[in-house]
């Protein structure tokens, strides 16, 4: 779950950016294959960033350790994703969609940066998952891989 938070909050931004850029709207498929695809390979960089960071698996370590890979590795790598996918553009019947989801996953990412200042520790031990409802917002899009796979559509 600790791990699982930290993947999505990549996988979560990855379509952030997708609003923006490109003059050609893509197909639904095209757009979520592309979105998809960027999702899995920045969840894969989080995933090792993680578990570099924490060897034991599971989020557990001192406020300092969590407060330097949320502010120097899942932020900016986040925000890197972010910018990786602004070029893209969804198709017009789901444009307003992707923005409220965009819009709730800004919100998500700047508090878990926020959070890492006040308290850092608390990010990774609360058993609540402060992406579950992006994670279903995620789903509903056709955005499996930048759900981490969680199952939040049972939540």
């Amino acid at each position: 779950m600790k791990r699982t938070m930290a993947i999505t909050a990549i996988g979560v931004v990855l379509v952030i950016g997708a609003c923006g850029g490109g003059e050609t709207r893509l197909s639904k498929d095209e757009f979520l294959k592309q979105a998809n695809a960027r999702c899995d390979t920045d969840g894969k960089l989080v995933d090792a960033a993680f578990s570099k960071a924490f060897p034991n698996g599971s989020g557990e370590a001192d406020a300092a350790t969590v407060k330097t890979f949320v502010k120097a590795t899942l932020v900016p790598l986040a925000r890197k994703t972010i910018d990786g996918l602004d070029a893209l553009k969804p198709p017009a019947d789901l444009q307003g969609t992707v923005d409220t989801f965009l819009a709730h996953a800004r919100v998500v990412i700047a508090d878990l940066d926020k959070r890492a200042d006040t308290d850092a520790t608390a990010l990774f031990s609360s058993q609540t998952d402060p992406f579950d409802a992006v994670y279903k917002e995620a789903q509903s899009i056709g955005l499996t891989a930048c759900d981490n796979g969680n199952d939040s559509s049972s939540s």
